[in-house]
């Protein structure tokens, strides 16, 4: 009984200390003044022993340009199907929407610029337009509206649509949504063709007499000429129709 007692005395004497020490651990005393307690920019102490760093957002450069990489850009045909055609000295590439060209993707194919994207820039490559007359074209005689070409002359150019399309561009002409024939958006003076008629602003209505109904129409009347001899071209020019002859010698 008495040892009871005596070991139940020792235990609460015991839970009394240890009141009295947490007590005075956690006890804030009224006359500490908050202000002064220093603060620690919790950031900065883990960014300093972890190396945490702010994300940081990638933003798009858009730049214009005459080149990409030695590629230029020398036409564009603007249709349901639009493409453009790019050069790096004799090498030439056709390039539709979604194309790729040293790492850059086609996004954008308009009259006389594309845009090339990466996921950190945007270019628009223009057609570097510049006034030059081109060697070995020859334009034996003219009457009014009539011409007469030399034969090697127009299989030299005829026959390559690849240097046709380095000096003109062309694109489908539509008026409330019906083709009203290829327009000439752009062509360079003293090349092939400009020699031979063709003017900014014209819109190919016919060729030897049949009218242009449609982007497959122009393309197989451009592939009957090839074989011929003779052949026409009507044009709009000034809201007037204008027809042109050629006789291939």
């Amino acid at each position: 009984m008495k040892k009871t007692i005596i070991g139940s005395f020792i235990s609460f004497s015991f839970a009394l200390v240890v009141v009295a020490i947490v007590g005075y651990v956690v006890t804030v005393p009224s006359s500490v003044n908050l202000r002064d307690v220093k603060t620690i920019n919790v950031k900065d102490a883990i960014s300093s022993s972890i190396n945490i760093q702010d994300k940081q957002e990638v933003k798009k450069t858009v730049n214009s340009v005459d080149y990409l990489n030695s590629w230029k850009l020398s036409a564009t045909v603007i249709s349901t199907n639009s493409f453009a055609m790019v050069i790096k000295g004799k090498d030439s590439k056709i390039l539709k929407l979604k194309d790729e060209l040293e790492g850059y993707e086609v996004k954008k194919i308009q009259k006389e610029k594309v845009l090339f994207s990466t996921k950190t820039d945007d270019i628009w490559l223009y057609i570097k337009s510049k006034k030059r007359t081109l060697k070995n074209v020859t334009r034996v005689s003219k009457r009014k509206n009539s011409f007469s070409i030399k034969k090697r002359t127009f299989s030299q150019f005829m026959k390559s649509p690849e240097k046709l399309l380095k000096t003109i561009n062309i694109m489908p002409e539509m008026s409330n949504n019906i083709f009203q024939g290829m327009k000439v958006v752009s062509i360079l003076e003293g090349s092939f063709l400009y020699r031979y008629g063709l003017r900014k602003g014209d819109i190919i209505k016919k060729i030897n007499g049949k009218k242009l109904l449609s982007i497959a129409d122009g393309i197989s009347a451009y592939q009957n000429i090839l074989s011929s001899n003779r052949f026409s071209i009507a044009v709009l020019r000034d809201n007037k129709i204008e027809e042109f002859k050629y006789d291939v010698r």
